[in-house]
């Protein structure tokens, strides 16, 4: 397992001269623990994502996963390159899902492209990823629109899984759900990155969800990284009006239990 790593990113869109979007950002989500990175709406935390995911290319600086480069602004005009070993998951789960495509399908995808499985392996290997992400085997063979919101971004993180990555990228993938689904997925992830030693990239407005998945947390504001360090020493001791004015502005999330 790498550190994913972030070096001094710029990501611009549109021509030259235009003011970059993300400015220098360097930070990094250490081998099988999670970042959180918070922001408010445009601040460049998606950005960020898809630029690890190879969706964005990058007009400054370097991404890393180890010593392997994911993205160089110095080569190919900084365009990623997608790697198996980092995955996605989407706030939209119906706009990342196959509408045609049954659950059991979507996810067989993801176990069929991490190239580790023998095929005649498949059916059990999707039983026990469903398993891991807490649905039930008659879920695979539903189809999005059968599927409750909370059941559809159980099944985006199910193919993420599948695939076997090192790294999971998680895009406000709570904020379309209700309050009571929304704390049963944040115990999702908080198990699976525990059992897989999974390295998460948790991004979100919210930083009461940040705080309860989060061994670090970056805090993003006008495309700039303005405060990070350990959970609990940022939330309770940082310097940044920023981030004391959030702290401040949280709820308190109440106790999670996993459904």
């Amino acid at each position: 397992m790498d550190d994913l790593t972030f070096h001094g990113v710029d990501i611009t869109y549109g021509p030259a001269g235009v003011p970059p979007t993300v400015k220098s950002v360097s930070m990094t989500a250490r081998a099988g623990q999670t970042l959180g990175l918070v922001g408010e709406s445009g601040s460049g935390k998606s950005s960020l994502a898809r630029a690890a995911v190879g969706l964005v290319g990058i007009s400054r600086g370097r991404i890393t996963l180890g010593d392997r480069v994911v993205a160089d602004a110095s080569a190919r005009r900084g365009r990623p390159r997608p790697s198996r070993a980092i995955q996605m998951v989407f706030q939209d789960s119906v706009g990342a899902l196959n509408p045609r495509r049954t659950a059991g399908q979507t996810i067989l995808e993801g176990i069929a492209a991490s190239g580790h499985v023998p095929r005649a392996d498949f059916r059990p290997e999707l039983e026990r990823i469903l398993d891991l992400v807490h649905l039930h085997r008659r879920h695979a063979d539903r189809l999005p629109r059968e599927l409750s919101g909370g059941q559809r971004q159980r099944v985006a993180l199910a193919r993420a899984i599948a695939a076997r990555p090192e790294v999971i990228v998680a895009d406000e993938v709570t904020s379309a759900l209700d309050v009571s689904v929304q704390s049963a997925i944040l115990n999702l992830l908080r198990e699976l990155q525990e059992q897989s030693s999974l390295t998460l990239l948790f991004i979100s407005h919210n930083l009461a969800a940040v705080r309860y998945v989060s061994d670090h947390i970056a805090v993003m504001r006008d495309g700039q990284v303005v405060d990070q360090g350990a959970s609990a020493t940022l939330l309770a001791n940082s310097r940044v009006p920023y981030t004391r004015e959030l702290v401040k502005a949280v709820l308190t999330i109440p106790p999670l239990t996993t459904t």
